[in-house]
């Protein structure tokens, strides 16, 4: 890598911390995968889990988004499974699809009345692939609507969204910056963005994404949704800078984006991974979705991606780093993972105690007119702090509680009472 620091492979062994881990992976085999593949996904999922129903019940993860896309699976493979999780499935299903129906008529009045008020809009994730990659709207669970605006139009969309009770609020899908958060009276969020990624690490390639722009028809109103390529590269880069990943919806958004490219969408996926200095999320992020669901990523385009990520200069790494340490729990994957290699330690240590100027001012945005050094003192004291604060509340998100071990718990307890 730049400056001779590490090499890909190794900063690999901290990065794929963010991979989904067991027993995830293999409910994401079974919901994806089609005949005997699947099928065993699902015996391995059960066979770990135990008890599927209280496991995804209790998990806070977003499992439970899964469910009606688990039910298609289910059904379409042949799972075997008691009557009690069929019950639970098609009961999930049905929620699923009453709260679609809500979310699809709010989606639908926001984007008539921006078209109607003389904006171009580009419908970006839940609220477009839910159309456009998913066999059924309502197979994937939407919690926010997401759009993108030219830049001079955002002023013109706030009162538009105000007439509608969408008022301004802060959210973790808007950091400050380039994106804006607003809220529905009814709770839906909903964020504005004028581009995707955020500078200086990052850039978007703002011309090619409308160019290249589809049209489409999202909640029944004509707009445009990203290119594939472009699709996909935005998928798996906000994934990877969320400490929750997306419920995992972002695993099938990926791996059904990739069956939909050709291998000119696979070079033009390259060509804007690479406009948008994105080579290290987009590579891990693409390499979880091949090794472990077999979504059909051109071989070529992982390796062409691969050397370019291995050329990233240091504040694209400590981006990369971030994402991998997004959470405490996340930490503790990064910095076990990279412990035998010397040189992963060193860029580790270094990203959390003096990072550069450029990786500052992407993270925190705004805060970062806060003078450089006081920024640098602020991180260690902020992790010593959220660590101790968990401590004095008796929880140890390093080792006993962890999600996994939570919903471990909960189900013995269940198991012992005899309740359901």
């Amino acid at each position: 890598m730049a400056n001779g620091t590490t090499t890909l492979a190794e900063l690999e062994c901290a990065l794929e911390s963010v991979w989904p881990k067991e027993p995830s992976v293999q409910l994401l085999r079974a919901c994806l995968l089609s005949g005997q593949p699947a099928r065993e996904a699902w015996q391995r999922f059960a066979a770990h889990v135990e008890r599927p129903k209280p496991f995804i019940e209790q998990d806070q993860t977003g499992l439970k988004g899964l469910l009606p896309l688990l039910h298609a699976a289910a059904r379409s493979n042949g799972f075997e499974a008691e009557p009690g999780l069929w019950t639970y499935f098609r009961s999930a299903v049905l929620r699923e699809e009453l709260r679609y129906r809500v979310y699809r008529d709010l989606c639908g009045q926001v984007l008539g009345a921006l078209v109607e008020a003389g904006l171009e809009v580009v419908a970006l994730k839940a609220c477009a692939l839910a159309e456009i990659v998913y066999d059924e709207p309502a197979l994937r669970h939407c919690h926010a609507i997401e759009l993108l605006v030219a830049d001079g139009d955002r002023p013109r969309a706030a009162p538009v969204l105000d007439r509608l009770g969408f008022r301004p609020a802060r959210l973790r899908e808007a950091r400050p910056g380039r994106r804006q958060g607003f809220r529905h009276t009814h709770g839906l969020p909903l964020v504005l963005h004028v581009d995707l990624f955020d500078p200086p690490v990052y850039r978007s390639d703002t011309e090619a994404l409308w160019s290249e722009s589809v049209p489409a028809t999202v909640a029944g109103v004509s707009v445009r949704a990203l290119a594939p390529a472009h699709n996909l590269v935005h998928v798996l880069a906000a994934a990877y800078d969320d400490p929750q990943r997306g419920g995992l919806r972002w695993a099938c958004d990926g791996w059904l984006l990739c069956r939909r490219l050709d291998g000119p969408g696979w070079q033009e996926l390259q060509r804007h991974t690479q406009a948008c200095r994105l080579e290290l999320p987009v590579h891990t992020m693409l390499r979880f979705l091949e090794g472990a669901l077999a979504a059909g990523v051109h071989h070529e385009t992982l390796s062409s991606l691969g050397e370019a990520a291995g050329r990233s200069p240091r504040p694209a790494r400590e981006a990369a780093l971030s994402g991998a340490v997004g959470s405490l729990s996340a930490a503790r994957g990064a910095w076990s993972r990279g412990l035998g290699v010397p040189a992963v330690r060193r860029d580790f240590l270094r990203f959390l105690l003096c990072p550069t100027t450029s990786y500052l001012r992407w993270r925190y945005g705004a805060a970062a007119a806060v003078p450089p050094f006081l920024l640098r003192a602020y991180r260690p004291l902020a992790y010593v702090a959220r660590g101790l604060k968990w401590r004095l509340l008796g929880l140890a998100p390093f080792d006993r509680f962890t999600r996994r071990g939570q919903v471990a718990a909960e189900i013995e307890k269940a198991r012992s009472t005899g309740t359901r």
